[in-house]
């Protein structure tokens, strides 16, 4: 026993290495941002719900003007389409009809 190192080397000490304390600094802060966006994407899940819902006077508004438009834009579309159709045919039906001479 008459090492000069005999006392600080003759335990034996099971140490992290600094792998293994990155790895697990780097999985709590891959937690803590899962955990993170987690609560973001419930706040903006609850905004949207909020949002489409009941929106309120304006949402109200909005809705009644988008079916307004839809309902009229689609029976000016329907209308000019009828209106075509039925005019060639008429238009077509007329002209092959021979007409009495007087």
């Amino acid at each position: 026993m008459s090492s000069l190192v005999y006392g600080v080397y003759d335990k034996t000490v099971d140490r992290e290495s600094a792998y293994e304390i990155l790895e697990k600094k780097f999985e709590h802060e891959e937690a803590e941002q899962r955990e993170q966006d987690e609560e973001i994407r419930k706040v903006k899940e609850e905004k949207l719900k909020k949002a489409s819902g009941n929106g309120g006077l304006m949402g109200e508004l909005t809705k009644y003007a988008g079916r307004t438009i839809t309902r009229t834009v689609g029976n000016e579309i329907g209308r000019t389409l009828v209106r075509g159709v039925l005019g060639s045919l008429i238009a077509g039906a007329i002209g092959t009809i021979p007409r009495r001479r007087n």
